[in-house]
């Protein structure tokens, strides 16, 4: 089934389009390693980094395979014969590059790993300390508020100072005493202020 997906795929793009068979070709190999990965990732096989990193692999392999195949056929012009000598040697040459990296490379790229890995777990850490702090600050908002919207009016007064509180109000600015309230409002003596 999968060859036949492939080769009426082939078949479709290099007849009604300008599509090159070389090219098909690839495009159709990295659409069903793409697929696999995904469903790879579906199943938990793999996690969402590593989905990017196979894909992006595989889109490498398909693009070296199709330029190989390119060049063998602009350097051996007989029609399929080109094409197959020139991707078997340029994937061949850029297996070997890929395998043959040097020990120092991939410490580096170990290390860079490690510490993206670090970054994130650290950042993490922080996100959801924040969250929670976040948590915390909106509960004890939300406490007050209904403190402050409360019937009694006695309730309501404290609410309104620990809110006050709360929002960075200066002490001293805050309305908490019946003095404070006499001098803000200009009251008399004996008026209850329900502001």
């Amino acid at each position: 089934m999968k060859g036949g997906i492939r080769g009426a795929s082939i078949y479709t793009l290099t007849n009604f389009t300008a599509t090159p068979a070389a090219v098909a070709s690839a495009m159709i190999t990295v659409a069903f390693g793409i697929a696999e990965q995904a469903y790879q990732l579906k199943m938990g096989n793999v996690d969402e980094q590593r989905f990017i990193e196979n894909s992006e692999m595989l889109c490498l392999d398909a693009s070296v395979s199709a330029l190989s195949s390119f060049a063998g056929q602009v350097l051996i012009p007989v029609p399929v014969l080109g094409a197959v000598v020139g991707n078997n040697i340029g994937t061949m040459m850029y297996q070997i590059a890929k395998d043959n990296l040097s020990f120092r490379e991939q410490k580096i790229f170990e290390e860079y790993v490690e510490a993206v890995r670090k970054v994130d777990v650290s950042l993490q850490e922080q996100y959801q300390k924040y969250i929670d702090e976040m948590g915390k600050d909106t509960k004890l908002f939300m406490e007050l508020l209904d403190r402050v919207f409360a019937p009694d009016i006695h309730v309501v007064f404290e609410g309104s100072i620990d809110l006050a509180k709360l929002c960075g109000v200066p002490v001293d600015e805050i309305l908490d005493s019946k003095e404070k309230n006499i001098v803000f409002y200009g009251l008399k003596e004996g008026t209850i202020c329900t502001q």
